[in-house]
């Protein structure tokens, strides 16, 4: 697909990511070891850390109380009448 947005032109890329692990540590072989795609970086995603860290830092007493503040003021506005 790079080669088909860039014309062939795969020097024009400099940065892809992936959404899992396993595919990402993958894609780093190949660009390692392909000298024209050596130079491009790969930045990992773990979706799922992402979630799973965004969840934790909710349940902090103190982010959780402002959390919760902001929910029950979205659901006053989803509920009100225009």
């Amino acid at each position: 697909m790079a080669k088909e947005i860039t014309d062939s032109n795969i020097s024009r890329v400099g940065l892809v990511t992936t959404d899992t692990c396993s595919t990402n540590e993958a894609l780093w072989e190949i660009l390692e070891t392909d000298l024209k795609t050596k130079h491009i970086m790969s930045i990992p995603c773990d979706s799922h850390g992402l979630q799973l860290l965004i969840k934790y830092i909710l349940l902090r007493e103190r982010i959780k109380q402002h959390w919760d503040e902001a929910s029950s003021l979205v659901a006053a506005f989803k509920k009100a009448l225009k």
